[in-house]
């Protein structure tokens, strides 16, 4: 079976997956794991990614009632003190606070990206990839990698794969973040058990053909 990285509905899955296993040629760690990278590829564009007008006009927003600085600016300068570097202000300031927004919003995927270990682990041991779900562009891991996956192995008595995303914080706080990864992968698994439940009746209705035929 696979193990996911949060507490969601799997009914509609395990229903589409007791069909679906049933029916399949291949072996089980070969039907988990790619089953599972399937998940894990939808849940790459299921998940919410940040907007990038809202991350603009909240840096913009003033960093306090009685300041006309805005966060932005803020941010920029306690950057640079801990690193001994002077303040800035005027056409310095304004430059460096357009970089640092722009910086902002290359992370507006983060949360997407903390499934790409998973794609790319799975990616190794799946053959077959026909009918593979499309990403969205631009998402890619930032720094150290914050997901991952275990394939099912082909030695095991009860094989099982297993997906996580880790992502926590960053440029979201922790329950947020939380909140819409979960949501992005129960999207990717009622998806994914469409799919396969459309696939499994494909497959009876091939299996009947000969017999209407007759």
């Amino acid at each position: 079976m696979i193990n996911l990285s949060a507490e969601i509905d799997t009914s509609k899955f395990d229903e589409a997956w007791k069909k679906s296993v049933e029916l399949t040629t291949r072996s089980l760690p070969e039907f988990i794991n790619g089953h599972a990278y399937f998940v894990a590829r939808n849940a790459v564009g299921m998940t919410k990614a940040a907007d990038k007008e809202k991350i603009a006009a909240d840096l913009m927003k003033p960093s306090d009632t009685k300041a006309t600085a805005p966060l932005a600016a803020i941010f920029v300068n306690k950057e640079r003190g801990n690193k001994g570097q002077p303040g800035l202000k005027g056409p310095a300031m304004q430059t460096a606070v357009e970089k640092y927004i722009r910086r902002r919003e290359s992370f507006r995927n983060f949360l997407r990206a903390g499934w790409i270990p998973a794609v790319k682990k799975l990616a190794a041991v799946v053959k077959s990839k026909r009918g593979q779900p499309q990403m969205p562009t631009g998402v890619k891991p930032k720094g150290q990698e914050k997901g991952g996956a275990n394939p099912a192995e082909k030695v095991s008595w009860n094989p099982s794969a297993e997906i996580w995303n880790s992502v926590q914080g960053g440029m979201s706080d922790s329950e947020t973040a939380a909140k819409e990864i979960k949501e992005g992968l129960q999207k990717a698994v009622d998806k994914e058990a469409a799919s396969m439940l459309q696939h499994a009746e494909e497959k009876l209705r091939e299996g009947f053909l000969p017999f209407n035929a007759a």
